[in-house]
């Protein structure tokens, strides 16, 4: 089963894009930001959150919970 799940993830891995961008560039900068480029790059960190979630999944779907029936 090792070896399925190894070559699960290498697919998911070749299938998958790229998401992550260099961020040095964004730390380094000293210079402090507007609202409106902090609401910007809210965004862009939130889309690629969903991004690696997802990517994530493919790799290891999460497991469903189940609730206790009384």
């Amino acid at each position: 089963w090792d070896k399925a799940r190894d070559e699960k993830a290498a697919k998911a891995k070749a299938d998958a894009q790229p998401v992550v961008e260099a961020l040095s560039p964004a730390i380094a900068e000293t210079v402090p930001l507007t609202p409106a480029e902090m609401r910007s790059r809210a965004d862009k960190l939130y889309k690629e959150a969903q991004a690696l979630r997802k990517q994530a999944d493919a790799i290891d779907p999460p497991k469903k919970k189940v609730k206790a029936v009384a």
